[in-house]
């Protein structure tokens, strides 16, 4: 993986994380929900620009295992952490999982995409 696609893989992750920490925040007080939503999509959408960046460079199915697998457990970290949810030892397994998933399918990836 080269800088610019490991860049893009981490914007990608960061605007992830943010748009659904903003969705959270935005239903803890009903006041609050409008502007979860906006600020929530103002990261949201525009993540997609840098998976389409990802995807111009790799192979589609390591990316897409890279990329929403990553974002999802890196998201359910980020909840428990910022929001207080505890996780418990089955949840946390399932995270493991998660990462084992992405590691191999992306040390399985046989060459770039032409």
């Amino acid at each position: 993986m080269n800088l610019y696609v490991l860049w893009n893989v981490l914007v990608f992750y960061g605007m992830q994380i943010a748009a659904a920490l903003l969705f959270k925040w935005g239903t803890t007080k009903p006041s609050l929900w409008w502007w979860g939503f906006v600020l929530g999509n103002a990261f949201g959408m525009p993540s997609i620009y840098f998976l389409m960046n990802i995807y111009k460079c790799m192979n589609p199915s390591v990316t897409a295992a890279m990329c929403t697998g990553g974002s999802f457990m890196l998201t359910q970290i980020a909840m428990a952490l910022v929001f207080q949810s505890r996780l418990n030892w089955v949840q946390y397994l399932g995270v493991a999982a998660i990462l084992g998933g992405i590691l191999l399918i992306t040390l399985g990836e046989r060459a770039p995409i032409e």
